[in-house]
């Protein structure tokens, strides 16, 4: 189970996943059970290392401060990391849903003007003139490993908020999530 840690001291979500990071390194962050795709989990340690290659990597793309990306990725460890490296990045991260239709994703970006889009291999069509960075691209910076199991996963923590302050704080069970299948 995860040690708790205070929220005195921090002033932003960065800071609140590195301390987790340092404190909590081990133990689970963030679970994807079997289904679909194998099961996999990620540690804090991991999260905040993959974040900072997310940060990295996006901020050669140009991605800075102040500036808007949309993240058209389903819930799971690696819209997490996205959205960690983001925030590090000091941008500001607006998801989309991926089972959206065309139209709705092209008004979404036309309304939000973002300077990058990352998204799944099905979506850059929709776009436009925006650049995408594919999920490919982020997935292996530093993410998530595949763990065997052989254990259900608990119904109880599906729908849980993927990055709230008190998951992190808490040392609450990992975030299981809801893309498994049933």
């Amino acid at each position: 189970m995860p040690k708790r840690i205070s929220l005195e001291h921090h002033e932003t979500v960065v800071s609140v996943l590195r301390e987790a990071a340092a404190v909590n390194a081990d133990a689970e962050a963030y679970v994807e059970p079997a289904g679909r795709t194998p099961r996999r989990s990620l540690t804090f340690a991991e999260w905040d290392r993959a974040a900072d290659g997310v940060a990295g990597h996006l901020s050669r793309r140009g991605v800075s401060k102040g500036d808007l990306v949309c993240i058209m990725l389903p819930s799971s460890i690696d819209y997490a990391v996205v959205y960690a490296g983001l925030l590090r990045l000091g941008a500001i991260a607006s998801g989309i849903n991926p089972r959206m239709g065309p139209p709705e994703v092209a008004s979404i970006i036309d309304r939000a003007s973002p300077v990058l889009i990352v998204a799944d291999e099905d979506v850059p069509r929709a776009a436009g003139a925006v650049p995408v960075v594919l999920r490919a691209e982020v997935a292996p910076l530093g993410g998530p490993r595949e763990r065997s199991s052989t254990t259900p996963t608990s119904p109880r923590w599906h729908g849980a908020p993927m990055c709230s302050v008190s998951r992190v704080t808490e040392g609450c069970p990992p975030f299981r999530s809801p893309m498994s299948a049933t």
